[in-house]
């Protein structure tokens, strides 16, 4: 069972895929190796955030983020999928490391300090 912690791959342009279509899900953390690329290439990851998906595909797709459009075209598309409740800090430390918040350990914008809350 996927929960907060799965990703969409998306599909790499070379292999004829220009539409950011999802693909199969992975859990975080889990190497992933997409077709035509090895383990050990650079990574330029880009995130946006407070971007609804579908309307980025729509503007990258009516040539209005042409920049956008290709990098995408070159490389693969990737959604992060976490709990609504859980605010953004837990998503960018996702994203960079590749495990959901009970791994990194980051729920929220804050770090509590036990000693400081008497």
């Amino acid at each position: 069972m996927y929960g907060a912690d799965r990703a969409v791959l998306g599909c790499p342009a070379s292999q004829g895929k220009r539409d950011c279509r999802r693909a199969p899900l992975a859990r975080l953390g889990e190497p992933v190796e997409l077709r035509g690329m090895g383990k050990h290439r650079p990574v330029l990851a880009i995130g946006i955030d407070a971007a609804e998906a579908t309307q980025v595909r729509r503007l990258v797709a009516d040539g209005v983020l042409p920049n956008l459009g290709a990098l995408g075209a070159e490389g693969a598309w990737f959604d992060l999928f976490a709990h609504a409740d859980l605010g953004s800090a837990a998503g960018w430390p996702t994203f960079v490391t590749g495990t959901p918040p009970d791994v990194h350990g980051l729920y929220c914008d804050w770090l509590w300090d036990p000693e400081r809350m008497a």
